[in-house]
């Protein structure tokens, strides 16, 4: 923002509170970073660790709830129809989908929505009289309607897999979901048709060009230290930022438009950051060389630039992460593993109790992803590439520290909190609230 002071991003930031300490989910996978947005909490409790995981109390698809109980969960847009079209084929694959015993006995697929264990703000405030409406990437993300499956009352999500991974394809899906806040807060639906309410209460959406542009492109030159890196945008970054930012133009000048831009409490923020920016630490490492280096049964592995890893059986844990400290780092590149108790002790579910949760969390050394070689950066773990990210919160109607810049630790997971306060809803109706005790935004409201 300091290098385009003009922006309206930046005049946002003189006119609101910039979080200059903010931090990303953790995992900073994209799953539970939208989840902490709209939950409130962290893994622990909605449950959600990546996009595709893994869960002890679950039956594989297809299965009939029969056989060895344990399985992928996979809530990519691999569960699509067909994620090749923008439509993502216009629903899920039953068949891909993992089950579950009901109480009575009957065995049902697991949609998205009914995987996150705590309520959203959005069906929070849909229960509190209020409209929503939310944009995302995958269908998949539909699991923000929550647990009742009623938390939209319009939800929108394109495929974003779809696209080319290009620049000019990325921000042309992006146009989508920026046509999709600029109607709902113009009394429409997406389609265009007139919603019998007037404006919705509570928008949102997710936007993707800078991520492929970090992806693809990368920096054209950077350089760390053991704690941050720093680096020179690409044109295809600065070109996507300025895309960004002229559609971020239009959509305020909607909101004065309508006349509610007073009335509105704008928050701009971003799920991760990308590991490496350094790219010349940039190294791929097979997931198969940390199974292989555990010497026992590993069940599952998801990973980027961190590893979870689940195994057959929790009580090896601590046998594989010996033997992975042990290994060769050459071929694993393995800097740090928490296993067992440790993962409950870092803040995430016990592995001895929670169905869900990982029994070996492994940190490679900087630059490293855990995958076979695409793109020059990925995300999910905590460098700080991946955990330090933008969070602002502006309005038309001055804040109280408007123009101030907090450098103190905040967290994503605050934004739930802080939005339904602004709403004037009871906190206490938020489960991560209640559960865990989040706190909103500082500064905002005193």
């Amino acid at each position: 923002m300091n290098e385009f002071p003009d922006s309206q991003l930046a005049t946002l930031a003189k006119e609101g509170i910039v979080y200059s300490g903010a931090k990303a989910a953790n995992p900073s996978d994209s799953y539970p970073g939208t989840a902490a947005f709209v939950a409130g909490c962290s893994p622990r409790t909605h449950g959600l660790y990546w996009d595709d995981s893994y869960s002890r109390d679950l039956y594989p698809p297809g299965s009939d709830c029969t056989g060895p109980i344990g399985t992928e969960v996979d809530l990519s847009e691999g569960i699509d129809i067909d994620a090749s079209l923008l439509t993502g084929g216009g629903g899920f694959n039953i068949s891909l989908l993992t089950q579950r015993l009901t109480s009575w006995g009957t065995c049902v697929p697991v949609f998205p929505f009914n995987y996150i264990r705590t309520n959203t703000i959005f069906e929070v405030a849909r229960q509190n009289g209020l409209s929503t409406a939310y944009a995302d990437k995958h269908l998949s993300y539909s699991f923000v309607d929550g647990p009742s499956g009623l938390g939209l009352v319009e939800g929108y999500f394109p495929e974003v897999s779809s696209a080319a991974a290009t620049d000019t394809a990325q921000n042309a899906w992006d146009d989508l979901h920026w046509a999709a806040l600029n109607n709902w807060l113009s009394g429409k639906y997406v389609n265009g048709s007139s919603t019998p309410f007037g404006s919705f209460n509570l928008v949102g959406a997710n936007f993707q060009a800078l991520t492929n542009a970090q992806t693809y492109v990368s920096y054209v030159s950077s350089n760390s230290t053991t704690t941050r890196s720093y680096a020179t945008p690409s044109a295809n970054i600065t070109a996507v930022l300025g895309h960004f930012d002229s559609k971020l133009a239009e959509f305020v000048s909607t909101l004065k438009a309508q006349g509610i831009w007073n009335e509105t409490l704008l928050v701009i923020g971003s799920k991760q950051g990308q590991t490496p920016v350094d790219k010349s630490k940039l190294q791929f490492i097979d997931p198969q060389a940390l199974i292989n280096a555990t010497g026992v049964t590993v069940n599952f592995v998801t990973s980027a630039d961190w590893a979870l890893m689940y195994l057959n059986d929790s009580t090896d844990a601590y046998t594989a992460k010996a033997n992975l400290l042990a290994s060769n780092k050459a071929e694993t590149a393995v800097a740090e593993v928490l296993a067992g108790d440790e993962i409950r002790q870092y803040g995430w579910g016990d592995p001895f109790t929670d169905p869900r949760a990982p029994d070996l969390l492994v940190k490679g050394v900087y630059g490293t992803l855990f995958k076979k070689p695409k793109g020059f950066e990925d995300h999910g773990g905590w460098y700080a590439d991946d955990s330090d990210v933008l969070l602002m919160a502006t309005s038309g109607c001055a804040l109280a520290n408007a123009g101030k810049q907090y450098g103190g630790r905040v967290d994503n997971q605050q934004v739930a909190v802080t939005l339904l306060e602004a709403l004037g809803i009871p906190l206490a109706q938020l489960d991560g609230y209640r559960i865990e005790g989040t706190p909103s935004l500082p500064h905002i409201f005193t």
